[in-house]
C-alpha cells in the first residue's frame, strides 16, 4: 500500500539522518559529546529551519503558491498519497497551487520534532497537518489529518530550503491505524 511505503520511507530517512548524527537541539553537552558551541550552534540551525518551516506555512495559509514555491529548492520533490510526485520548485508551485484555488482548501500544521545533523546544513522536520479541501467526487468540504516529513537543506547563501516534502494521511474514519 502507498501509506505503508511512505510510512517506510519516512522511518528510512528519519533513521538516516539519526546514523548520520543528527542533533535534536535537546542533549546540551553531556548528550552525545557536545561541545557548549556546538549545542548553541544546533540551537541556531534549529530554530532556523523552524521558521523557515513557520514562513512555508504562512505561505500556504496565504494560498500563494508562487511564494511557496521560494522555500524549496530548485530539485525539491513534494510527494503526497494518490499524486504523481511533483519534482522541481515550478512543478511545485503548478501542483499545490492547484490545491490553493480551491475555495475550501485551508491547511495547518504542527511540528513534533526537529533535527539538524551534525554537519549543521541538512535537517528534517516532522509533524502532524490538518487539510481541508471540496472532495472530488462529493462535492463538499472534506477535512484530512495526517503525518509529514519535511526535508530542508541550507544553502550557500544560509537560507533553509526544503529539498523533500512527503505528507501522509491517517486512517480514514473508523479504520485503524
Amino acid at each position: 500500500m502507498l501509506k505503508d511505503r511512505l510510512a517506510r520511507a519516512g522511518l528510512a530517512l528519519a533513521l538516516t539522518l539519526s546514523v548520520a548524527g543528527c542533533d535534536d537541539g535537546d542533549r546540551g553537552p553531556q548528550g552525545g559529546g557536545n561541545s557548549t558551541a556546538a549545542s548553541q550552534g544546533g540551537e541556531d540551525a534549529k530554530e532556523a529551519v523552524e521558521q523557515a518551516e513557520e514562513a512555508v506555512l504562512a505561505a500556504f495559509q496565504a494560498k500563494d503558491a508562487e511564494r511557496l514555491a521560494t522555500h524549496y529548492s530548485e530539485d525539491a520533490t513534494v510527494m503526497l498519497a494518490g499524486q504523481d510526485p511533483a519534482k522541481g520548485r515550478q512543478a511545485i508551485a503548478e501542483s499545490l497551487g492547484g490545491f490553493m484555488k480551491d475555495e475550501n482548501f485551508s491547511i495547518d500544521f504542527s511540528n513534533d520534532a526537529t533535527q539538524v545533523a551534525a554537519s549543521g546544513d541538512l535537517a528534517y522536520t516532522r509533524g502532524s497537518y490538518t487539510v481541508s479541501y471540496t472532495h472530488p467526487q462529493t462535492k463538499q468540504k472534506a477535512t484530512e489529518r495526517g503525518s509529514y516529513v519535511s526535508v530542508f537543506k541550507k544553502g550557500g547563501d544560509g537560507e533553509w530550503k526544503v529539498v523533500e516534502d512527503i505528507a501522509t494521511p491517517g486512517a480514514a474514519a473508523g479504520q485503524g491505524g
